[in-house]
């Protein structure tokens, strides 16, 4: 399963560079899953009762959102400067990790 996931999350890095290195091939090819940030947004709420979870920059041009809901489902949008979004990819029991505390000896250095 961790290789899925992986695997999973690398196409969907790649997506997100090639998105923004093409984007008019890779938006023409996605088209069915690609919509203004708002819609797509707009769409996780009320169809799935999604929230913006966490948001990490992929490069310059693209950044990378996942979207939670309380019943686990879960979602990875990336949206361009355009404000282009596109589904990369979505799952079930999405679980949340504590984030681990930083050694005493790691924050003196």
């Amino acid at each position: 399963m961790l290789r899925c996931v992986t695997l999973s999350l690398v196409t969907a890095v790649m997506l997100a560079a090639a998105m923004t290195a093409y984007p008019e091939t890779v938006l023409a090819q996605t088209q069915h899953n690609c919509a203004s940030r708002d819609a797509v947004t707009r769409f996780l709420n009320t169809l799935h009762a999604e929230h913006l979870s966490a948001v990490g920059l992929v490069n310059p041009q693209t950044v990378a959102e996942i979207y939670v809901s309380e019943q686990g489902t879960w979602t990875i949008v990336v949206t361009n400067v355009a404000g282009v979004s596109c589904l990369v990819l979505s799952g079930q029991d999405w679980q949340n990790v504590a984030k681990p505390e930083a050694k005493a000896d790691n924050i003196s250095r």
